[in-house]
This record gives structure tokens, C-alpha cells and sequence, in this order.
């Protein structure tokens, strides 16, 4: 499958938002260094995935 094969789905802002605190919450409440390392590692793909997605649209001449 070609990259240009993939469809597009425009994130939703607000449900990535509302994960993103979630996940803060749960890394500032962690009491054990491997709870917050999983916090970290979740935050992290959560911007990968939402970089990706932008990066996507914006070069598919849709922005």
C-alpha cells in the first residue's frame, strides 16, 4: 500500500486533549518510576500519532 493510498481522518482536538490530561494526571499520580516511564511512552505516541496525521493532511494537498 502507498502512502497516498491511506485515508485521511481529521483528528479530534478535543479527544486528544482530554487524553493528554488524562495521561499528565496519571504521570504527576504515579507513585512507582515504571508507572510514570508508561505515562511518558503513551504521551509520547499520543504526539507521534496526532504529528503524523497533520503531516499526512498537510502534504496530501488538503492543507
Amino acid at each position: 500500500m502507498k502512502f497516498s493510498d491511506y485515508k485521511y481522518e481529521r483528528p479530534d482536538i478535543q479527544q486528544i486533549k482530554e487524553k493528554f490530561r488524562q495521561l499528565v494526571q496519571t504521570f504527576e499520580s504515579a507513585e512507582r518510576l515504571e508507572d510514570q516511564e508508561q505515562a511518558i511512552t503513551e504521551i509520547n505516541h499520543l504526539r507521534s500519532t496526532t504529528r503524523l496525521r497533520y503531516f499526512a493532511h498537510s502534504n496530501s494537498g488538503n492543507g
